[in-house]
């Protein structure tokens, strides 16, 4: 075989978007010549635009480790590196990729995304801003620039920079989405509607023949309200369906099954199906998440403490947990510790073990998934009813009977919010950049009057916000705080 043909050849393919053919070639000339850079690097190449993330990067491996003085393999290798998350060896990778080709604007670009997701924000920002000097007309360098700038704290300018990422790409979905989040946690909640609804493009996978409801009467018309994501902002949402009503359509609601026994008590004139079932008729439809775009729900309107508690256990719950609970006079606190959607909103009960050092409180358990097996740390009782936990209505009978929860930032904190307990909140350093719905340099939450909110200040170190809420916890027991720290 004469290998520069053949790979010319199978370059024509790769460009062209053949893959197949591509990919064919490209192990034809490893077949005769193994070590053949530039074959190993494309193919790796081939691999990532297939979806092998892993097997891309063993191959571009391969071609770096054969030709260490190309930029070019540097930098598709610290990309892909950035893509699964490896973000320590991608700024290696990447580094190296500059260090040969100084002007090489995909390297610094990747790079200011990974030292972004890798929290090393102020540098994250002079490099996101290289980038957008060699290409000032690239709206993905003003993106990560204006990631880079929010993890930092430069929230104005974040904001300006998210908006001119989308006047140069007004397709970017991940601009609009962060913009929006970004908006909402600063109270600019009339744009900040509007812009997060872009994320219906990432997490919404179900496409529907019927229209999306604009907020207008529609006298006759079934709407279809449907959760896409989250089940604790399923629970933060369902508190405007009065309001839907209440602009003449006809409500159906699907609902995620584990919430399926507390929506009914808590409303109980509207229709709720098992979500996964088979829908009847409808004519229009909208997302949970997309109910305070169309109601125009801002911080002066939003129901809160008028309407508190909106979610009610049913009362055959309250009956089968009745007595679960002693009321000895002990203070009576639920944990939960570990979330199922996001590495950064999870830790482990041994976070608590300051606890075991406050008196008088007795603590209960209200994990489940697989965490909830975790050893509890030396001296932290831990009254454990999980397994009888078969849904929220079951979680919520419980909470009902107990005077606070702790917890990271998770479904149970909604919950407890929407039946009116109080709950203070571990939030992890990146829910400040990922969650829109908790303000930004505030303990407080106008979602819920009795939340308090305990930040990390560096992700994965909870010792400082757990000794804070230990110190919070004592000082009540004491009569000395209140449940809320309204000054932030």
């Amino acid at each position: 075989m004469v290998i520069d043909p053949v790979f010319e050849t199978a370059t024509r393919h790769h460009q062209a978007g053949r893959l197949r053919e591509a990919e064919t070639l490209y192990r034809q000339i490893l077949a005769v010549q193994p070590d053949h850079a530039d074959a190993l690097h494309r193919l790796g190449l081939v691999q990532l635009q297939k979806g092998d993330i892993d097997g891309g990067v063993q191959l571009i491996k391969r071609a770096v480790s054969l030709n260490p003085g190309r930029a070019d393999f540097y930098g598709d290798l610290g990309s892909a590196l950035v893509t699964s998350g490896h973000y320590q060896p991608a700024i290696a990778a990447l580094r190296r990729a500059i260090a040969l080709a100084p002007d090489y604007f995909q390297a610094w670009y990747s790079l200011g995304w990974a030292l972004t997701m890798n929290n090393q924000a102020q540098e994250a920002v002079g490099v996101s801003r290289q980038a957008l000097k060699l290409r000032p007309d690239s709206g993905d360098a003003c993106f990560v620039l204006a990631m880079a700038l929010e993890s930092n704290r430069q929230v104005d300018e974040a904001l300006h920079t998210y908006r001119r990422a989308i006047a140069l790409n007004p397709d970017l979905v991940g601009a609009h989405v962060r913009c929006g989040m970004l908006l909402l946690k600063t109270g600019q909640w009339a744009e900040g509607w509007q812009e997060y609804e872009w994320d219906h493009g990432i997490h919404d996978q179900r496409s529907f023949a019927q229209p999306q409801w604009d907020g207008s009467p529609a006298p006759g018309k079934v709407l279809l309200i449907y959760p896409s994501r989250r089940l604790g902002d399923t629970m933060t949402y369902v508190r405007f369906l009065p309001l839907v009503r209440d602009r003449g359509v006809e409500l159906m609601i699907e609902c995620p099954p584990p919430l399926l026994a507390l929506f009914r008590a808590s409303f109980p004139d509207l229709s709720f199906l098992p979500q996964g079932e088979r829908l009847p008729h409808f004519d229009l439809r909208l997302r949970f998440e997309s109910l305070p775009r169309v109601l125009g729900i801002t911080q002066e309107n939003l129901p809160t403490s008028a309407s508190m508690p909106y979610l009610r256990v049913p009362p055959d719950r309250l009956g089968k947990w009745s007595g679960r609970v002693p009321q000895d006079g002990t203070f009576h606190v639920g944990l939960v510790w570990a979330g199922s959607n996001s590495i950064f909103r999870s830790s482990s009960l041994g976070i608590f073990a300051p606890l075991a050092a406050v008196a008088g409180v007795r603590f209960f358990s209200l994990q489940k998934g697989p965490e909830s097996s975790q050893v509890p740390p030396a001296g932290l009782q831990l009254v454990d009813y999980t397994a009888e936990l078969d849904d929220f209505a079951d979680t919520a009978a419980l909470v009902q009977q107990l005077d606070l929860v702790l917890c990271v930032d998770t479904s149970v904190v909604h919950l407890a919010g929407a039946i009116g307990k109080p709950v203070w909140v571990l939030v992890p350093q990146l829910s400040d950049r990922d969650y829109p719905l908790w303000p930004l340099d505030r303990s407080d939450s106008p979602w819920y009057p009795k939340i308090r909110l305990f930040r990390q200040r560096q992700p994965g170190d909870w010792d400082i916000p757990v000794q804070e809420m230990t110190e919070a916890l004592k000082k009540f027991l004491l009569g000395a705080l209140p449940w809320v720290n309204k000054n932030g």
